[in-house]
């Protein structure tokens, strides 16, 4: 937890790199951003403990990978069906790399692809090293997630961060305990 006076710096420091005025305050670990983040603007420090992003973007938001921003989390092979996994590949832009930023529960946020479909990790009780895929949105735990100001994204069924195997081509995206050390579980969210 910050002190007042520090978070109002650090909340009018993130409105000021995103270059907008609409972040509004939960709490003193909790910013809300309602509109697109730019890429590398989730790295503020100090700052609230976590970030959540509503709406703005809609489809036209891409996520990239941390230590590799030539790289974007993907459905794999532009297709839009039920268990298609979710990896990371080169970014090129169209519909199967572009993700709708929602509310989910408890201030967390839900990821929507391609046919409307959303990011979900495999498995109603997600277990470390489970895969993200394509699945219909449910609202379940495993399709909710938190983006912290670290620039991890958190799955709220377990607490685990989005992490990609390798910064290469077609590597997979799975779930495993967050490590501040693990490049593969850094990511920026954008337009393009």
């Amino acid at each position: 937890m910050h002190d007042s006076k520090t978070f109002r710096r650090t909340l009018g420091a993130l409105a000021l790199s995103l270059g907008v005025g609409l972040v509004a305050c939960e709490d003193e670990e909790t910013v809300v951003v309602r509109q697109p983040v730019p890429a590398g603007a989730l790295a503020v420090a100090p700052g609230p403990e976590r970030v959540v992003v509503q709406g703005g973007g809609g489809a036209g938001m891409m996520i990239h990978a941390g230590a590799n921003a030539a790289l974007c989390v993907d459905a794999a092979g532009d297709r839009a069906a039920m268990h298609t996994p979710v990896r990371l590949f080169s970014c090129h832009g169209r519909e199967n790399q572009r993700w709708a930023v929602g509310s989910g529960a408890n201030g967390s946020t839900s990821l929507t692809g391609i046919a409307g479909l959303c990011l979900d990790i495999h498995g109603a009780h997600s277990r470390e090293g489970a895969s993200a895929q394509l699945f219909p949105c449910n609202g379940g735990a495993n399709q909710q997630f938190t983006l912290d100001t670290t620039g991890h994204i958190r799955e709220i069924a377990t607490g685990m961060c989005l992490t990609a195997r390798a910064m290469a081509d077609r590597a997979p995206i799975v779930v495993e305990p967050c490590d501040p050390a693990d490049a593969g579980q850094l990511w920026s969210v954008s337009d393009r």
